[in-house]
């Protein structure tokens, strides 16, 4: 199976046949259930941030006051650049202050609207 951080063909600034959905939130809140559900339901890819900088060495180092790894995130965005410039993705990761604001075509901050 092709990896998801091989890069598929980027044109920039082009417009997207579908939009990418970003589904972030504290470990534990159902994330992967809603990403999982509405990929099936849309069709859409599921990307698993986390799984895939696991799968394609993107992280620089464990942080062990937060008992997490660091995401090396230059690398794992230039990875998903081809994936992500052609939308029609769901986006699973825990915050979203590294995703370039061109990735997204909106952004909901309020916690309690879905």
């Amino acid at each position: 199976m092709e990896s998801q951080m091989e890069s598929e063909a980027t044109v920039p600034n082009i417009k997207r046949d579908a939009p990418n959905i970003l589904i972030t939130g504290t470990p534990g809140v159902g994330k992967s259930t809603l990403c999982r559900k509405l990929s099936e339901i849309t069709g859409m890819r599921w990307l698993e941030i986390s799984k895939i900088a696991k799968e394609n060495n993107c992280l620089e180092e464990y942080d062990e006051l937060y008992k997490c790894p660091i995401l090396d995130e230059d690398k794992l965005l230039d990875g998903l650049e081809g994936v992500i410039c052609n939308g029609g993705n769901i986006v699973d990761y825990h915050s979203c202050e590294f995703f370039p604001g061109k990735t997204l075509e909106s952004l909901n901050r309020d916690p309690f609207l879905i």
